[in-house]
């Protein structure tokens, strides 16, 4: 058995006080782990499911041993399946992971999986801007966007996954019918306004789903829950939203100048193999567009955590709190999405 070869056991259920049920699950792939010789590392940067790390130790200084044979344990959190498409993300994840660009799978159970560990640390919000750490994650996105793509006319998913959230909390209040208009109207009026070019996206590049190498000097993109097939620009915009600090209290005085976002850009069409359509489009035409898909990225992060409050009772994130924070910023941003 290798790690190549993906273990499937339907009717098995983990969480994370049976996770000791784990190594039955393994027996295939790591033969001579067991709970003597392990520890786990639960990882605490994503808010919506609980991440654990399997490592083998030394039983002598119990310090970890061989770090790139680790697992990571994924279980998916409640009610995710209401508006994740699970079997997507696992057919993303394969299709990645040929071009090296997504971790193997393993194994899946019946509310998770668990994949091949990427060694590294996960990013802050103040790095995504480093001069170095922007480079190379405009190389990476540009290679994951130049990705073969399938033999059919291409959709983005982005209004209907929208649609997906305001529905999980219907409400009669005037902001949900506030957020339910302007749904409706982008879907009618601006989203045909969009000529351009559909690609595999990732939708979600906030710096936790970015883990850097130091030893190698390269970055991997991890979480491919939201990634479906969506304008290239959007994938930037969403990833320029995230310097505001989506944890912390947005800023948005951190967001990217026009000048940082030209630079950016630069580098990100240097390495895109794929070709544009419409590359007529300069940097300032782009910069433009990228304002507009600055105010849907907001708006969908803001309907997912509305979503998300009604769903999770989760006592150490605050949705709504962070949901209105959202609004607030995609009010900031709706005037370039509505202008002519």
């Amino acid at each position: 058995m290798t790690d190549n070869d993906l273990v499937i056991f339907n009717n098995v259920t983990l969480n994370y006080s049976t996770i000791e049920n784990v190594y039955l699950l393994i027996q295939t792939i790591r033969p001579q782990w067991s709970k003597f010789n392990t520890i786990f590392k639960k990882f605490n940067d994503g808010i919506t499911n609980t991440t654990i790390g399997l490592f083998q130790i030394d039983t002598n200084t119990n310090e970890i041993n061989n770090e790139s044979e680790g697992l990571i344990i994924k279980i998916y959190g409640p009610s995710t399946d209401l508006f994740i498409n699970r079997q997507n993300e696992l057919n993303i994840m394969k299709e990645l992971s040929k071009y090296n660009l997504s971790n193997n799978i393993l194994i899946q159970f019946s509310n998770g999986f668990i994949y091949s560990y990427i060694q590294g640390e996960t990013c802050n919000s103040k790095q995504l801007s480093s001069k170095h750490l922007s480079f190379l994650i405009a190389r990476k996105l540009a290679h994951y966007h130049s990705l073969p793509l399938p033999n059919k006319k291409l959709d983005t998913c982005l209004i209907s996954q929208m649609k997906t959230f305001i529905s999980l909390f219907e409400t009669n209040d005037q902001l949900h019918k506030n957020l339910l208009s302007d749904i409706k109207y982008i879907e009618t009026f601006i989203m045909p306004k969009f000529k351009l070019d559909i690609v595999l996206c990732h939708n979600d590049l906030f710096c936790g789903n970015i883990i850097y190498n130091s030893e190698k000097d390269d970055i991997s993109f991890i979480d491919f829950e939201y990634s479906f097939y969506n304008y290239w620009l959007y994938d930037i915009a969403n990833h320029f939203s995230e310097y505001t600090d989506y944890i912390g209290e947005p800023n948005l005085n951190l967001y990217p100048s026009r000048e940082y976002q030209k630079q950016w850009l630069k580098i990100y069409l240097f390495y895109r193999t794929k070709k544009i359509e419409n590359d007529d489009f300069d940097l300032d035409t782009m910069c433009n567009l990228i304002e507009k898909f600055s105010a849907l990225a907001q708006l969908f992060w803001t309907l997912w955590l509305f979503a998300q409050a009604h769903l999770t009772k989760n006592v150490n994130f605050d949705y709504e709190k962070y949901g209105h924070m959202r609004y607030n910023i995609y009010l900031e941003f709706k005037k370039f999405l509505f202008e002519d």
